[in-house]
């Protein structure tokens, strides 16, 4: 790349040709990476190719860049619970609402074993 330094106030800024921009772009396009992995991969800002894809109209794959999908959530087989235990001594726990989780399932166990 024919890039060119520009002196400004900023130490070692640099500016780039049209085509550079242009392959730069193609290269991200092509890249799957995030903006931000981009740049950091090419030398660039975050702030310098966020306006160059601006600037062409496109919008970028970082943060900002999230769209929505649909999505469906099946329920699971069993929704709530109804046990009873009844201990060798006669006493008897009855649980209600309970959810098909290793959390009840193991708290079920400690109670029968007391």
């Amino acid at each position: 790349m024919n890039t060119q330094i520009v002196k400004t106030d900023k130490p070692e800024r640099k500016r780039y040709l049209e085509s550079e921009r242009r392959e730069l772009i193609r290269k991200y396009r092509v890249s799957g990476m995030t903006q931000a992995a981009f740049c950091r991969a090419n030398g660039l800002t975050a702030v310098t190719l966020s306006k160059w894809l601006r600037v062409r109209g496109e919008k970028g794959r970082g943060r900002g860049a999230a769209g929505f999908a649909e999505v469906e959530i099946a329920p699971p087989a069993v929704c709530d619970l109804a046990v009873e235990v009844i201990r060798p001594d006669g006493r008897v726990f009855r649980f209600r609402n309970l959810r098909a989780t290793g959390e009840h399932a193991a708290f079920i166990r400690r109670v029968a074993s007391c």
